[in-house]
């Protein structure tokens, strides 16, 4: 059972983390993304359904609410996406988030953004992916309501993230 819900007092980072950690992975349905609250009541998400959950009980913290996400691509050249929260932590920043991939679920930690983007990278290399570019978007500053929305809020923070936010990405290196 899924030890969290919408309404536990998350007190801590490491809390933060067994709380996106304990949520089951779900393959994405096509052009849906629920919001924070459903998808930790649905104990469940794909990737940026469980970043927003992540940046959901960061913000609980006093933390910004904040979302890495990445543009790849794979050998099929299809363009592909994957998205974590991240969060200070220690003096440097970490990462956590849901996958398919056992690699991706495990945090991260860097000094840097740039260095916790790196270590994305450098797991989803062993995968088969290659990071094109990665932001950090704050999400305190998205209209759609991405905390509680009740319906599927995949348009809102689509175009949050890759169209208000596109003037932040930054190439890997």
């Amino acid at each position: 059972m899924f030890p969290f819900s919408p309404r536990t007092k998350i007190e801590d980072a490491a809390q933060l983390r067994r709380a996106v950690a304990g949520l089951r992975h779900a393959l994405p349905v096509p052009y849906r993304v629920r919001s924070a609250k459903a998808t930790l009541a649905a104990g469940e998400g794909h990737c940026l359904e469980q970043a927003l959950a992540g940046a959901y009980l960061a913000e609980s913290l006093g933390m910004a609410p904040t979302v890495m996400a990445f543009a790849l691509q794979d050998l099929s050249s299809e363009p592909k996406a994957h998205a974590v929260c991240a969060y200070p932590e220690r003096g440097g920043y970490a990462g956590v988030g849901g996958s398919r991939y056992p690699e991706l679920r495990a945090p991260l930690e860097s000094a840097s953004l740039q260095g916790l983007a790196e270590a994305y990278g450098d797991v989803l290399r062993t995968l088969g992916y290659r990071i094109e570019r990665w932001l950090v978007a704050d999400l305190r500053g998205a209209s759609i309501d991405w905390r509680r929305g009740k319906s599927d809020i995949a348009p809102g923070i689509r175009d949050y993230l890759y169209r208000v936010c596109a003037p932040q990405f930054r190439e890997m290196r």
